[in-house]
């Protein structure tokens, strides 16, 4: 069964998990716990797709949507969206911070291999040695560190000169070995800083952080869960298997006595 753990605060622990069934694009029977206890269980994608506001234990709103990821408007994919009080959960994909730094990484990561390439180069290991070529190799990599510490920083400009660069080290490899390799190899270290720059620009104009986007439907009563909705939604998870009778009458029991007095 596939699940996520998040902080709710950065740097704390992760006490909040999501789990389901099936793939990204059928999940079914989402499972959503706080410290171990069930908040809600959503039943089938299309539902999460519309957006779940739920009332966590502090008096915080947890917002869980099911998003279509674009990638240069021909890659797709499908993510879940949290946040909490408008803010993306640490660690999440809609968090521009975890994504600065997955851009950052691959900017290192870049620099580094071509740090390689130049010593290959220039130490004549390719059975041709080319001081000039292991030159300009070695200044690329300066500049793909140097964009990485700014990327790390979130600087959008760094971002787009990260790109800049990749772009043109892809077309002159290509020139010189034309294979859609050089593509592809190009687009694994691009495609994380695309990512950081549009997940930048949408913290820009919502405000903080905040995620604009978020929910399209049904919301929580904000006051809570019933007591009586948490004790059906364990029933239902008993029913398909997920929840062994034992369990089932461990959290029953665990709800009831946590239960407000009338």
């Amino acid at each position: 069964m596939p699940t996520l753990k998040y902080s709710l605060e950065r740097g704390g622990p992760r006490r909040l998990e999501i789990s389901w069934h099936g793939n990204y694009a059928s999940m079914r029977d989402v499972i959503i716990k706080l410290d171990g206890s069930l908040i809600t269980v959503i039943s089938s994608a299309s539902e999460l797709q519309g957006g779940k506001d739920l009332a966590l234990p502090d008096g915080s709103t947890l917002s869980v949507i099911s998003v279509k990821n674009r990638i240069f408007n021909f890659i797709k994919s499908e993510e879940i969206h949290v946040s909490r009080n408008g803010l993306p959960i640490p660690g999440s994909p809609a968090d521009s911070a975890h994504l600065a730094k997955a851009a950052a990484l691959s900017a290192y990561i870049k620099g580094f291999l071509s740090v390689l390439g130049a010593a290959v180069v220039g130490l004549g290991l390719n059975g041709e040695r080319d001081v000039g070529l292991a030159t300009a190799g070695a200044l690329m990599a300066f500049s793909y560190f140097l964009t990485g510490f700014f990327i790390k920083d979130g600087l959008i400009f760094a971002h787009k000169l990260f790109i800049g660069l990749a772009l043109f080290d892809m077309i002159v490899s290509y020139l010189n070995y034309p294979s859609p390799f050089v593509f592809a190899f190009a687009m694994a270290f691009i495609l994380p800083v695309n990512r950081s720059i549009r997940s930048l620009k949408t913290k820009a104009t919502s405000g903080n952080g905040s995620d604009a986007s978020t929910l399209n439907g049904a919301r929580s009563d904000a006051s809570g869960f019933s007591y009586i909705g948490e004790i059906e939604q364990l029933a239902a998870l008993r029913d398909r298997g997920i929840l062994t009778e034992e369990e089932f009458s461990d959290k029953k029991r665990a709800i009831l006595d946590e239960r407000p007095s009338v």
